[in-house]
C-alpha cells in the first residue's frame, strides 16, 4: 500500500490556493508527504509547507499571469492586461517569503524548547533545513525580469520547484 498524503488546513482555501493544493496532492501522490496549508504564525501567514522524511519546503504563492519585474529588494511590478506596469500592492515577495521562512523556524524552535524529545536543528536554526520558494502559479511569464533568488529563497514557477525527496541540507548550509 502506497503512503498517503496528509493535509492540515488552517483556514479555507479558494482560487489559486485551492488549485495549488490540488496540484500538490496530485504531484505528491504516494509519497507520504505532509502538507500544511494556509496557517498563521504570530509573525506571518504561510501559504504552504510541504514535508516528507528528507525534504521540507515553504511555498509563498503568487499569481502574476503576465510579465513581472522584481529583485530581492525593492518593489515588484507587473504588466496589466493593457500593457502598463503596475506596482505590486503587497510587500516584496522575496522578502515576504524569507520572513515567513524565519518565522516558521522561530516557531519550530519555540516548540522544540517545550518538547524535549524534538531534535535540535542540524544547523544554526531550523531555517537551514527548509527550502523556501516564491511560487508563481501557474508559471512565470518567459519575458519576465525577476530575480531567481538565492540559497535563502528561490523564485520559481510551480512546475520548477525542486521535487520533494531532494535534500535541502546542502542548499541552505551557507547561512
Amino acid at each position: 500500500m502506497k503512503p498517503t498524503t496528509t493535509i492540515f488546513i488552517g483556514a479555507p482555501l479558494s482560487g489559486d490556493e485551492a488549485h495549488v493544493l490540488q496540484a500538490l496532492c496530485r504531484d505528491l501522490e504516494g509519497t507520504g508527504a505532509l502538507i500544511l496549508a494556509n496557517f498563521n504564525t504570530p509573525k506571518r501567514q504561510i501559504d504552504f509547507v510541504v514535508i516528507n522524511p528528507s525534504y521540507a519546503a515553504l511555498l509563498e504563492l503568487k499569481n502574476f499571469p503576465r510579465l513581472i519585474f522584481g529583485e530581492q529588494n525593492g518593489i515588484w511590478t507587473y504588466e496589466n492586461f493593457a500593457g502598463n506596469r503596475i506596482r505590486h500592492a503587497g510587500e516584496n515577495p522575496w522578502q515576504q517569503t524569507k520572513d515567513a521562512k524565519f518565522a516558521l523556524s522561530d516557531e519550530m524552535s519555540k516548540y522544540q524548547k517545550r518538547m524535549a524529545d524534538i531534535p535540535l536543528p542540524a544547523g544554526k536554526g531550523y531555517f537551514t533545513q527548509i527550502a523556501a520558494f516564491v511560487c508563481i502559479y501557474p508559471a512565470i511569464h518567459p519575458q519576465s525580469q525577476v530575480t531567481s533568488g538565492d540559497h535563502k529563497v528561490a523564485v520559481r514557477s510551480y512546475k520548477e520547484i525542486e521535487p520533494p525527496g531532494t535534500s535541502v541540507e546542502s542548499v541552505d548550509d551557507r547561512y
